[in-house]
């Protein structure tokens, strides 16, 4: 599971709300957080294992309720 979300305006709020959705959804797949800067770059942090997930579409839906269409994915 990777999960784009902009640097820029990310707020500590946000991560503990993802934090939140990445635990009611727990499972064996692993997460990335890959925070978007402004200038195209990016950093990808290997979330730990207590934040792996289930790859299931309400565990998506969740996530792009935080952070907008399309910032959920796997690959």
């Amino acid at each position: 599971m990777h999960i784009q979300v902009p640097y820029d305006i990310t707020t500590k709020e946000d991560l503990l709300a993802l934090r939140g959705v990445l635990t009611q959804h727990q499972g064996n797949c692993r997460a990335f957080l890959h925070l978007m800067r402004p200038d195209y770059s990016e950093t990808v942090i290997a979330l730990p294992h207590d934040l792996s997930v289930a790859p299931t579409r309400a565990m998506v839906v969740a996530i792009e309720r935080l952070f907008g269409n399309g910032v959920a994915s796997f690959r």
